[in-house]
Parts: structure tokens; sequence; C-alpha cells
């Protein structure tokens, strides 16, 4: 039989504080995910005037998907590619395993072949451009981005609790990478043939 470490024992010794602890948690992520959704929706305008006019909110993992309208597929209203924000609220917060938030250009909705092209077209088009968009944590299904290491739980915390201060964050992270919407575009068409 399993011991009981020194932490279970003080979380059933507290079973009540415990269970408030974990409600109010609970509670106050609900919270938290309906700030992320208002941060998100000052930033419409300003994507719209950017050309992304498809905005999605993952409330469950703190993320933020943005892409251009000729991005999507047409048979379903879900882009081929797209940039992520994620992990904007601290780790822990529901589905957050990152030390950092970060930005990338996503490629689940591309067949696996179709990604590993896309990942080369996408790679020619940014060699020796600033940025350090690509990286070690590059891969087939996020083929540019990085970490912002500078963002940590701390920094997170601020963030959340002032929805004008992750609207502000999201849009200066999101600026370039962005930036790099042609480069995608192109990608993108040389991949799908078009």
């Amino acid at each position: 039989m399993d011991t009981l470490s020194h932490v279970d024992t003080v979380l059933l010794d507290r079973w009540g504080d415990a269970v408030s602890f974990r409600e109010a948690m609970a509670d106050l992520e609900d919270r938290l995910g309906a700030r992320l959704e208002a941060a998100v929706e000052a930033l419409r305008p300003w994507l719209d005037e950017q050309g992304y006019g498809f905005l999605e909110v993952e409330p469950k993992y703190a993320r933020i998907n943005v892409a251009r309208s000729g991005w999507l597929n047409k048979k379903r209203p879900q882009p081929w590619v797209w940039f992520t924000l994620d992990a904007l609220l601290p780790y822990g917060y529901r589905k957050v395993q990152e030390e950092h938030p970060s930005v990338w250009v996503a490629t689940q909705n591309l067949e696996k072949d179709d990604r590993t092209a896309f990942q080369q077209h996408l790679a020619d088009r940014l060699k020796g451009r600033d940025g350090e968009w690509i990286n070690e944590d590059c891969s087939r299904e996020y083929p540019v981005g990085r970490y912002i290491s500078s963002h940590g739980d701390s920094q997170r915390v601020a963030l959340a609790q002032a929805p004008e201060a992750m609207a502000s964050f999201a849009r200066e992270v999101l600026t370039p990478i962005l930036a790099l919407g042609g480069d995608v575009e192109a990608a993108l068409l040389a991949t799908l043939g078009k």
C-alpha cells in the first residue's frame, strides 16, 4: 500500500479548506478565461486592419489563433495554417503547461506531407532574416516561432489582472510574427500547388 506524503497528510487534515480552495480556483479560472476573451475582442479591429479576419480564442490553453481569410480551408471554417499566441496566462491555469508564452506558425490542419513541404517552403523564405524564428523548438507542426522568455509567471499574473495590459502585450508580441504573413501565404500557396 502506498504511504501518504507530507502534502497528502496536510490536505487530508485540512480537507474542507482544500475543497474550498479548489472551488475558488475553478471560479477564478472561469473569470480569467472571460478576461482573456475580452482582451482578444479588443484586438479584433487592429487585426482586421492588418488583414487577419480569422480570430479564435482557446481559453483552456490561454491561446489566441489568428489567420488571414485566404488561409481558410473552404471545406471547413478553419485555416490551413495560422499564427498562435499561446500560454498567455500562468503555468497551471487550466491546460497551460509552458513556462513562458510563445508565438508560432501552426500547421496541424495540413496533411503530414504538406506540413513538411510547408516547413521547407517557409524556411527557404526566412533564411537570413532577423528574429530567430527558426530554432531548435521548431517542428513540422510549429515550423516557425519562439518563446517569449521575458514573461514568466509573475509577468503573466500581472497581465491576468488587467485585460488592457493583456491586449497590449498580445499586440506587441503578435506584431513581429504577423509581419511574416506574406511569407506564410506564399509558402502555403506553394504547398497547396496554387
